[in-house]
């Protein structure tokens, strides 16, 4: 789905499809045990990648990669780039002696590249600890700014309230059943992007509107003139909204742990609401936004970070 997704997107550009993580997301409690179950699985994974990526650097004469969280996207003869928020990786506290050892993981993938950029500003407004560089990173790193393919402009209250949902099955699906057994008793029109074309299941009410799949163009002009956004706490909705200046009510993904800390952190900064998906209650959550007065305004949004690092880049 995001390579059909991207295809729509780029037409004109040469794709090459990575070998799949495939990770398998835990029904029920965390998401630990899930993982570490898997560790062998990514491993393998990030084998293959590399592999594939020395193939391709020799098949499109490739003279820089940029690794958008794939740690097996390096070559050792190519200038070679990683982009993530995640230096710090962060697990339940019932689970924090395992910190170590997981970020040694990463660390030891992340320093096989030249370079990190780090979609945040330097004083890490959205990522908070996450994005903490210590002296186990070699890498060169350098933090590039929010991104966002959406684009601010004059903002109306046109829909009322639109939820967005994303991420791995079941969750998606819980959640989705919640918003629209919840919507029954909001009296105003709900517009709903269930990011998936699968049949739905349920009775619609007759206050909600459906829309399985969104390109970028859509959901900026969704995001823009809604008045109320629910939406996951994953990080590239939040640089989203950051640039569109749309405060929303933030729901992490049961047992992810980097959504749940990112919904608590940004709650704190007071530029967005965020509560639990087991307590959520879509009223009370439109109730909150209401009186909501969110300190987003605050934050300047723009590319001159990443168009600095972008010309560095090529001039190297």
């Amino acid at each position: 789905m995001a390579l059909n997704f991207l295809k729509d997107a780029f037409p004109n550009l040469t794709f090459e499809t990575l070998p799949a993580y495939n990770i398998q997301y835990s029904k029920l409690g965390s998401m630990v045990f899930a993982m570490a179950k898997q560790l062998p699985h990514l491993t393998k994974t990030i084998k293959q990648s590399n592999k594939l990526a020395a193939t391709l650097v020799q098949k499109h004469q490739v003279d820089c990669i940029i690794s958008d969280n794939r740690y097996g996207c390096y070559h050792e003869n190519v200038p070679s780039i990683f982009i993530t928020h995640q230096t710090n990786i962060q697990l339940p506290k019932l689970f924090k002696f395992f910190n170590g050892f997981i970020n040694k993981y990463n660390h030891n993938y992340i320093n096989k590249f030249n370079e990190l950029w780090i979609p945040d500003f330097d004083h890490q407004l959205l990522s908070g600890k996450l994005s903490n560089t210590n002296n186990y990173l070699k890498a060169k790193t350098s933090f590039i700014g929010p991104l966002s393919r959406l684009t601010k402009s004059t903002k109306s209250n046109t829909n009322f309230c639109t939820v967005i949902l994303s991420g791995p099955e079941p969750q998606r699906s819980i959640f989705e059943q919640k918003i629209i057994n919840q919507s029954k008793l909001i009296k105003q029109k709900i517009i709903l992007v269930r990011g998936a074309t699968t049949a739905l299941k349920y009775t619609l009410p007759k206050n909600i509107k459906i829309i399985n799949l969104a390109n970028s163009e859509q959901i900026n002009e969704l995001l823009l003139n809604s008045k109320h956004i629910i939406c996951r706490s994953g990080y590239s909705s939040i640089m989203d909204l950051v640039a569109l200046q749309q405060t929303a009510f933030l729901i992490p993904t049961p047992g992810q742990t980097e959504q749940e800390y990112l919904a608590i952190h940004l709650a704190e900064k007071r530029l967005f609401v965020s509560g639990a998906q087991s307590i959520f209650n879509l009223r009370k959550a439109i109730e909150l936004l209401e009186n909501f007065e969110t300190k987003l305004q605050q934050v300047k949004f723009d590319n001159e970070l990443l168009n600095k690092q972008l010309i560095s880049l090529i001039e190297k």
